[in-house]
């Protein structure tokens, strides 16, 4: 039996999210980010950051996260409810044939995708089994997101077995992930509009590291088949990132 996918929202995510954004400068700038916390809130926010405040202004901040937190709640759970209805056909599938894929069983029966009108970007949870959603994401994409989030957390796992700096797990994660989206038959017709990028602070570390030479070699992998040959797509992945 394939595991789970639940979609939640809570208001400790939601806190965790708006937190999170004051240490990325570029995200706060972000149009839906400062309508969505509210000017005061964010000024506030930002003096807790670099001074200590009184504790009647720290109780002051976290009754305003939570009215924030019940002022999206009707649309936070509308954006659930839809991609609810976007995923359940594609869950199956999608779970069943990474399990093929990597010859590996998913680590848990149920994996949660917090969703958050917080958050500005898309982020994994580790080697846990979380992943969280921005509520302003792009629907067009929707399944290529999800499925992205979930990847990252089995390849995660699997990389666990070799050593690495976490900038390189960073890197050989994101590539991994990307080349798997794109080439798998199986998966990529799903997306068929969807283009080749990293993201992030993969992308800003991935400049100038590997030639195009080495990335098609990682793309022949999947031309040829990589069912039972997991290791030893991703133990070349490891390969580009170590020697270039």
């Amino acid at each position: 039996m394939h595991p789970k996918l639940l979609f939640k929202h809570s208001f400790e995510t939601d806190k965790n999210a708006i937190w999170f954004i004051l240490g990325n400068p570029e995200a706060r700038l972000l149009p839906n980010y400062l309508p969505n916390v509210g000017i005061e809130l964010m000024y506030k926010l930002a003096k807790k950051r670099y001074m200590r405040l009184p504790k009647k202004v720290e109780r002051e901040i976290e009754t305003e996260i939570k009215k924030r937190y019940r002022l999206f709640e009707e649309d936070t759970e509308k954006t659930i409810t839809k991609m609810e209805v976007l995923w359940r056909p594609f869950e199956k599938e999608f779970f069943n044939r990474m399990e093929n894929l990597s010859g590996e069983k998913w680590k848990y029966n149920t994996y949660v995708a917090y969703v958050s009108p917080f958050s500005t970007l898309n982020s994994y949870f580790g080697s846990d089994n979380k992943i969280l959603i921005e509520m302003s994401i792009n629907w067009e994409r929707f399944k290529w997101t999800i499925a992205h989030e979930l990847i990252h957390l089995l390849v995660y796992e699997r990389l666990k077995r070799y050593s690495l700096s976490e900038s390189e797990r960073i890197l050989v994660g994101e590539l991994a992930v990307e080349y798997i989206l794109f080439e798998d038959p199986v998966l990529k017709k799903h997306w068929p509009n969807q283009k080749y990028v990293l993201w992030g602070e993969s992308k800003d570390m991935w400049k100038g590291i590997a030639p195009k030479k080495s990335l098609m070699k990682i793309k022949k992998e999947f031309r040829s088949g990589l069912d039972g040959r997991f290791d030893k797509f991703l133990e070349e992945c490891i390969g580009i990132i170590k020697t270039h």
